[in-house]
């Protein structure tokens, strides 16, 4: 299938403009937690709807239980 100018212009646009806001989303402003001012605990929760038996149920608890090992609960 082949693409018109117009419609490969508009595709450059928008990776450009995607490329833009990813870069200004990881800027340099700091948040006050960051630099050492008061740390509010973040809870995590995450669901699914396959049985305990599936892989991703045990992917899941397998990330669940490294989370509570590296952040000490």
């Amino acid at each position: 299938m082949k693409m018109s100018k117009k419609a490969a212009g508009y595709m450059v646009l928008v990776v450009f403009l995607m490329s833009i806001f990813l870069v200004a989303g990881c800027g340099g402003k700091k948040d006050a937690a960051a630099a050492g001012g008061d740390k509010k605990p973040i809870t995590l929760r995450m669901g699914h709807a396959v049985p305990n038996e599936h892989s991703v149920h045990r992917a899941t608890v397998f990330f669940a239980e490294k989370v509570k090992e590296k952040t000490q609960g």
